[in-house]
């Protein structure tokens, strides 16, 4: 089964726009047989208020189309605590992910590290510094980028 990323931000700043992509993303999901992944979906599910106007109707967007989406949908949030009622009364299920552990981030970092078979980074010494895996798959990036800048001669 196919999935389909896509992060709030590609959806648009208000709430006609978000409305118009959202709709497309899930209609293509749903001709595909596909699941989708909305990352950072922070700002879909807060919890409303009575000063942020702009923010409400994005809620009210999300809920309207999650309310009819008949595909599977995973929503990415850093925010759990603060998700708006109306919204955690349509999730069917909702996982908390821990932070790593050192075993954790050093199975993360030996993972990575394998795309670079000549690597010597030793992944026990990286696991030392607290990151999460985003911000592990960030440093891995930016030390591949830096690689290929050297090797380029940029």
């Amino acid at each position: 089964m196919p999935l389909y990323v896509v992060t709030a931000g590609d959806l648009g700043i208000n709430a006609q726009e978000v409305e118009q992509n959202l709709s497309q993303v899930l209609h293509l999901c749903s001709e595909w047989n596909a699941l989708t992944l909305i990352d950072e979906a922070d700002i879909f599910l807060e919890a409303r208020s009575s000063s942020e106007l702009q923010r409400n109707a994005l809620v009210c967007v999300m809920l309207r189309l999650l309310e009819y989406h008949q595909g599977i949908l995973f929503l990415t949030s850093n925010r759990a605590s603060n998700i708006d009622p109306a919204v955690r009364s349509r999730i069917t299920v909702a996982l908390h992910y821990e932070a790593l552990s050192q075993k954790g981030r050093e199975a993360v970092w030996r993972n990575l590290l394998q795309k670079l078979p000549h690597s010597q980074a030793d992944p026990s010494k990286l696991a030392r510094h607290v990151l999460n895996g985003r911000q592990i798959k960030s440093h891995f990036g930016m030390k591949l980028d830096l690689l290929t800048c050297v090797y380029a001669v940029c």
